[in-house]
């Protein structure tokens, strides 16, 4: 997947008291494949980004 823009509420301020700017090459996307009974499978995507100072992960919620 190719990040094409970044949403305007790309500031991120950490619980460490840092505040910095996102790009898009800094965002990682984890992914969750989920069985369920029914034989059908659900695949949820993370995104999140790690304050580069004390490396706390911020989860992103897309689409806001």
């Amino acid at each position: 997947m190719k990040i094409i823009k970044i949403p305007k509420w790309s500031i991120v301020k950490c619980s460490c008291g840092a505040e910095f700017e996102i790009e898009k090459d800094d965002i990682s996307i984890e992914t969750y494949n989920m069985g369920n009974l029914d034989g059908t499978r659900k695949i949820i995507f993370t995104w999140y980004i790690n304050c580069p100072f004390c490396g706390e992960q911020h989860n992103l919620k897309m689409g806001e």
